[in-house]
């Protein structure tokens, strides 16, 4: 299952620039991201899923209904399916799904 704040550590970079401030937690989150094999694996338990590192690291502090749709628009869908095979393959399914109705 896909945790949606993990698929934005497909591209911090680009996560870092979708609020003034985000930046200066570049450096850790590339750390964070650098420690597991994709994105979609970085979810060892509740106080260290997606959404609480960012809610920890990011100042402002994350919120996901405001931050959540900025910060994808700004990491893409494309890189999120390059650095998470798990994600693409179910948009590849859905993409099926939708070409066989057509």
């Amino acid at each position: 299952m896909n945790i949606y704040e993990g698929l934005l550590f497909s591209d911090v970079a680009a996560l870092c620039q979708t609020v003034p401030g985000w930046q200066q937690a570049e450096q850790k989150l590339t750390t964070i991201r650098g420690q597991y094999a994709s994105p979609e694996h970085i979810n060892d338990g509740y106080a260290s899923k997606p959404s609480a590192r960012l809610a920890t690291h990011l100042s402002p502090r994350y919120d996901k209904m405001l931050h959540a749709p900025l910060a994808a628009e700004r990491v893409t869908v494309a890189v999120m399916e390059q650095q998470c095979r798990h994600f693409c393959e179910w948009l590849g399914r859905l993409r099926a799904l939708a070409n066989a109705q057509a």
